[in-house]
């Protein structure tokens, strides 16, 4: 409890209202009674002069008694009449209202000399202190009478501080109220707001604690447009990324699995074969030169396979890894496209199978590799020819658009099932799930399987993309899009 945000707001809260509370009281006492006391001064004073001018006016001495008398139950203050000597002619309201003049009241208790030295210049003084006379807190007032230009007479008056400090104990009081009720705002204030806060943030440490343990899926709800609002609003995102990379990471790791296992797969056949071979020459099963020959010429295949099958490999980390071991130059895809085909001749005599060819003629040239762009075009129209009867037509066609340049290789072969055209490019994929040989296949790079990945690999390197629709007996068509506005 002692390290909750609920008990460390109460307290903030309530040493917020008692600090302002004290500092308001400690002022305001101060003021209050700098005030009340300057008012009280000059409250006597007046009456001083109201005093000073009754007694003006009347000459005998017991009117000017009886109107001290009357003035000091009015005012609830010892009144003095001393003469210019400083001799006491008159004294009210003190003890049994004593009068005349006594030598132990000569003094003018509590006024220091400069005070005195004032009222005999003719100028009215306000003292506040403790006097011997009354002994207690007083606030005195003293007042010329004056005659012509001199002072005939000094009227003295004393009033009790205690009505002063009755006044600032109820102060006080009220504002331990004020402070007990303070408290008690700020403890409720302190409940809810924390509550606001503390809710939003249990929440998102029960989303923390599940992100530690491998949970991505759980997200904040309560979400305010504050301070915690854009912490909840960062842990989500921060939940949402984290659960992208390791969908991402285990995506990658299943596709390191995959990859492993196909290469072995790749492996296993032809080292099989070459193991076979090899043991059929050391046991001397095969005795017939003839029969040496075919042997050594099927190891000999196969090890050529593996070495495409390595060559290929390499190829396409490189072009995965964005470590591209071409240059670009000015190609004129038109010559390239007739360059490959030419390359199919005998293969396509021996198929009766036919390529035609159709070039826009706003053809332009492209920045590229040629060598790269052919490779492409090479494994595309491979693996047309391989899936084409005798008799089949297969297409290239080259035109512009878009800003890009557009290349089109069709074959009207068996086509590949809906379901399998997001996975063609992947590295291995073949549409005969046996992966056996066969000529029924789209994946062209000598038996390797990695054609089409090397093919999306390239045209990627070259900024493009390549697309593929098919129907299944209607046959496929690979098309190659590549910006025609790159330049060295």
């Amino acid at each position: 409890m002692r390290n909750s945000i609920v008990f460390k707001l109460w307290l903030y809260m309530i040493a917020l209202v008692l600090l302002v509370l004290t500092l308001a009281w400690f002022v305001h006492t101060n003021i209050q009674t700098r005030r009340y006391f300057q008012q009280q001064g000059d409250e006597l004073v007046r009456e001083g002069y109201r005093i000073s001018a009754l007694l003006e006016k009347e000459q005998s001495k017991e009117q000017q008694e009886q109107i001290l008398r009357t003035s000091a139950k009015v005012l609830n203050a010892v009144i003095m009449l001393m003469d210019k000597e400083e001799f006491l002619e008159q004294c009210q309201n003190l003890h049994d209202n004593y009068s005349g003049n006594d030598p132990k009241l000569i003094h003018h208790d509590p006024l220091v000399d400069s005070e005195v030295k004032s009222l005999f210049a003719g100028k009215p003084i306000v003292h506040l202190g403790p006097g011997k006379i009354l002994d207690l807190e007083v606030i005195s007032a003293g007042v010329p009478v004056m005659s012509g230009d001199k002072v005939e007479k000094i009227i003295m008056l004393h009033a009790p501080v205690a009505p002063i400090s009755n006044r600032i104990n109820d102060l006080k009081q009220v504002t331990l109220n004020v402070g007990l009720e303070g408290i008690f705002i700020a403890t409720i204030l302190s409940f809810l707001l924390s509550r606001r806060f503390s809710n939003p943030l249990l929440e998102m440490n029960k989303v923390a604690q599940a992100m530690a343990h491998g949970d991505y899926r759980r997200r904040v709800h309560k979400i305010s447009n504050d301070e915690v609002g854009l912490l909840a609003n960062s842990l989500n995102t921060l939940a949402l990324k984290l659960e992208e990379k390791i969908t991402a990471l285990e995506k990658i790791d299943s596709t390191r699995r995959e990859f492993v296992a196909n290469v072995a797969h790749e492996l296993r056949t032809p080292l099989t074969i070459m193991q076979g071979y090899t043991e059929a020459l050391v046991d001397g099963i095969a005795d017939d030169p003839q029969e040496q020959n075919f042997y050594l010429n099927n190891i000999q295949d196969e090890l050529k396979r593996l070495n495409r099958l390595v060559l290929d490999l390499l190829d396409l980390k490189r072009l995965e890894s964005g470590q591209h071991d071409f240059t670009k130059d000015f190609v004129d895809i038109k010559t390239t496209v007739e360059k490959v085909v030419k390359k199919f001749e005998p293969s396509v005599k021996k198929n009766k199978i036919q390529i035609k060819t159709s070039f826009a003629a706003n053809l332009e040239p492209i920045m590229g590799n040629a060598d790269r762009l052919e490779q492409v075009l090479i494994n595309l129209i491979a693996n047309a020819i391989n899936v084409s009867a005798p008799g089949d037509v297969i297409m290239v066609t080259a035109g512009s658009g878009a800003g890009c340049l557009h290349i089109s290789v069709s074959d009207t072969g068996p086509g590949i099932p809906k379901e399998e055209l997001p996975f063609i490019f992947e590295r291995f994929y073949k549409t005969d799930k046996s992966r056996k040989r066969s000529t029924n296949r789209h994946d062209a790079s000598n038996g390797t399987g990695l054609g089409l990945a090397i093919v999306k690999g390239i045209v990627e390197a070259h900024g493009g993309m390549i697309n593929v629709q098919s129907r299944v007996g209607r046959g496929t068509t690979f098309t190659i899009s590549i910006p025609n506005n790159q330049r060295k």
